[in-house]
C-alpha cells in the first residue's frame, strides 16, 4: 500500500491506497498532479498521456543496467562514486531534462525503444544466471521468469488469438497463419504491449502513475488488462490518471480523488465516497457537473429524459428509470451532505397520485408534472397546433377538434382500466399511512389492522375515480385529460391525426424543432413556441439557495 502528500487548497492531505483514480476534467490539472506526485515522492514511475508508439525494426541491445538508466530517467552516466543521495538527486535531475525534456506535462515520451533494450537486457541476463547456476552445480526448480515472460503471459491472456515473441533482436507477431513485424501491429495491439511492458519493467514496490490509461484500448479489454497488470503487479500501488467516467467507475477496487480544479499553485479536489443506490459512474458525473442536479423518470435516451434536458437546461439531468428511484436518489443525495455542492431534485410522472402525495413529496424536493406523465407533454395543444402548422394545414383549430375527439374516444374505451388504477393507488396511499407504532403485541396488531382495514372505504376510491373520469369526459375537457390519462397510446393517436405515420417520427420531428430553436442563423419559430408552451406546463423548479430572496431558478 502507497503512502502519499496530496497537496490541496489550505492543506495538504495524506492517501493511503493500492490502487488510486485521479479524475477530472479537461484543463482541471488532473495531471499536473500526477507531475506533482511524480516529483514528490520516492520511487515513482510515470507514464505520459503524450506517447509514442513508435520503434525501430531491430531492437538495440544495451547492458541491463544502462537500458534500465534510459528507461526510467532518458539517459545512462556512470554515477557510481556519488554518494546515494547523490545519485537519486542527479537521476530526478536527469528525468526532468532528458526523459521529460524539462516539459512533464507536454513533451511527447519517446521511449518504446528503450523499453525494448530493457525487455532483452533483462531476458539476457535472467538466461546469463540460469547458465551460471547451471555451470556451478545448481539445479533450479524452474527457470527464471523474465520481464518479457511476464509481460507475454498477460498479452497472451488478453489478446489470445495474437501471438508474440521476440526473435532476432525483432518483435514479431503471428496471426493464425500470417506473420507479421511488430512494427505492423495496429495502434490498439502496440499500447497494450506498451503499458504491460511498462508496468512490468516498473521498479519493485513502486508508485506508477498512468495518464490515460485509456487511450487507445478497445473497452473490451481495458479492465481485463489492468486487472492482469495489477494482480501481476500487487507489490506496485498504481495511479490511474483520467477523464472518462466509465474507466473510473471501472476500477471497483481502487480509490478516487475528483480533481476539480488547479490555479497554478493549488488543487481543489475531493475524494468520492461511495453512495448506497448510486453507480460509481453517475456519482462522478454529478461531482463533475457544476449544475444542480435533476433526476428523471425514463433511460439516457427516452423521450422524457430527452424533453426534461431541453426544458431545465441549467440542470444536469440523469435518468433514474422509475419514480421509486427518482424519489430514493433524491433524498440519498439530500442527505449526503458534504459529499457534493449541488443542489437535488426530483421530477416524476402525476400517474395516479393524490393530491396529498403530490404535496408530501414536494417537501423532499420531488416535483410532480401537471400531465398525467412526462410523455402527454407533446400532446398539448400548443405542440399540435404548430405540427399542423408544420403540415401547412390551413385550420389548426380542426386539427385540434379532430385530436380532441380521437382521444377522447380512446379514453372512453379504457374508461374502466383508468378508474381501476386510480382507485388501485388511493388505496395503496391508503395503507401507507397505516403504523405499528403503538402496538405492542399480536392481539393489537390483530386489532390495528382490522380497524384500520374497516376505515378504508375501497368502493368509495373507486366511485370518486369514476365520477372524476366522467366528469372530464362529459365536459371534453382535453387540459383534464391530459391530468388524468395514463395511456402510452394517446402519443400514437394524436400523431396519425395530425399527419404522422406514428409516434416516433411525432416524437423525433418535436425534438428536433425545439433544437433547431436555438441555432443562430434561422432558428425555429415553431420551435420556440412548443419550447415556452412546454416550460408553461412543467413545473417552476426554485431553487432552495433562492428562496430566501424570493428568487427562481428554472
Amino acid at each position: 500500500m502507497a503512502k502519499i502528500s496530496i497537496p490541496r487548497k489550505d492543506a495538504t492531505e495524506e492517501l493511503e491506497f493500492d490502487s488510486l483514480v485521479i479524475v477530472g476534467a479537461n484543463g482541471s490539472g488532473k495531471s499536473r498532479l500526477g507531475i506533482q506526485i511524480e516529483e514528490n515522492h520516492e520511487n515513482v514511475h510515470r507514464i505520459s498521456a503524450q506517447r509514442s508508439l513508435v520503434f525501430k525494426d531491430e531492437i538495440d541491445v544495451r547492458s541491463a543496467s544502462a537500458a534500465e538508466s534510459l528507461y526510467r530517467y532518458g539517459y545512462y552516466g556512470d554515477n557510481t562514486s556519488a554518494s546515494e543521495a547523490d545519485r537519486l538527486n542527479i537521476a530526478k535531475q536527469q528525468r526532468r531534462n532528458r526523459r521529460w525534456k524539462n516539459r512533464p506535462a507536454s513533451h511527447l515520451l519517446d521511449d518504446f525503444d528503450h523499453l525494448l533494450s530493457l525487455l532483452i537486457a533483462n531476458e539476457y541476463l535472467q538466461s546469463a544466471i540460469f547458465k551460471q547456476q547451471y555451470k556451478a552445480g545448481q539445479r533450479p526448480d524452474e527457470y527464471p521468469e523474465s520481464q518479457l515472460d511476464r509481460v507475454l503471459k498477460i498479452w497472451h491472456t488478453i489478446m489470445p488469438h495474437r501471438h508474440l515473441n521476440v526473435a532476432d533482436n525483432r518483435l514479431q507477431a503471428t496471426n493464425k497463419d500470417d506473420s507479421y513485424h511488430g512494427l505492423d501491429m495496429s495502434d490498439g495491439e502496440r499500447v497494450a504491449f506498451y503499458l504491460i511492458a511498462q508496468a512490468m519493467c516498473a521498479p519493485e514496490n513502486c508508485i506508477i502513475i498512468i495518464d490515460e490509461p485509456e487511450l487507445h484500448l478497445h473497452k473490451a479489454i481495458q479492465s481485463k488488462l489492468w486487472d492482469a497488470i495489477e494482480a501481476e503487479r500487487s507489490d506496485c500501488s498504481i495511479v490511474y490518471v483520467t477523464h472518462d467516467l466509465e474507466f473510473a467507475a471501472s476500477r471497483v477496487n481502487s480509490s478516487i480523488i475528483w480533481v476539480k480544479e488547479f490555479d497554478g499553485k493549488e488543487w481543489d479536489w475531493e475524494a468520492v465516497s461511495d453512495v448506497d443506490g448510486f453507480p460509481r459512474e453517475m456519482m462522478l458525473e454529478i461531482l463533475g457537473s457544476r449544475k444542480p442536479v435533476l433526476f428523471v423518470e425514463g433511460t439516457r435516451s427516452s423521450i422524457d429524459t430527452q424533453l426534461y434536458r431541453r426544458i431545465y437546461p441549467d440542470f444536469h439531468v440523469i435518468a433514474r428509470e422509475g419514480c421509486t428511484k427518482v424519489i430514493e436518489s433524491t433524498r440519498a443525495l439530500r442527505r449526503a451532505e458534504g459529499f457534493h455542492s449541488q443542489e437535488v431534485f426530483g421530477i416524476i410522472d402525476r400517474d395516479f397520485r393524490a393530491e396529498e402525495d403530490i404535496a408530501g413529496l414536494l417537501k423532499d424536493w420531488v416535483y410532480v408534472t401537471s400531465v398525467a406523465e412526462a410523455e402527454n407533454g407533446i400532446c398539448l395543444p400548443i405542440v399540435i397546433k404548430c405540427a399542423a402548422r408544420h403540415f401547412r394545414k390551413v385550420d389548426d383549430a380542426e386539427v385540434m377538434r379532430s385530436v380532441v375527439d380521437a382521444a377522447f374516444v380512446r379514453l372512453s374505451q379504457q374508461l374502466n382500466h383508468q378508474v381501476k388504477e386510480k382507485a388501485s393507488q388511493e388505496i395503496r396511499h391508503a395503507f401507507s399511512k397505516f403504523s405499528s407504532k403503538n402496538i405492542t403485541d399480536r392481539e393489537g396488531f390483530e386489532a390495528s389492522v382490522t380497524d384500520f382495514k374497516v376505515s378504508i372505504d375501497a368502493i368509495k376510491f373507486y366511485d370518486e375515480a369514476y365520477h372524476e373520469y366522467k366528469k372530464v369526459i362529459d365536459a371534453k375537457d382535453y387540459s383534464g385529460l391530459l391530468r388524468i390519462f395514463n395511456n402510452k397510446g394517446l402519443e400514437d393517436v394524436v400523431a396519425r391525426e395530425i399527419g404522422f405515420s406514428n409516434k416516433q417520427n411525432y416524437r423525433e420531428w418535436v425534438i428536433a424543432e425545439i433544437d433547431l430553436a436555438n441555432i443562430s442563423e434561422n432558428p425555429s419559430e415553431l420551435g420556440k413556441e412548443i419550447l415556452e408552451g412546454l416550460r408553461e406546463e412543467f413545473p417552476e423548479i426554485v431553487m432552495e439557495s433562492t428562496q430566501e430572496t424570493g428568487g427562481i431558478n428554472v
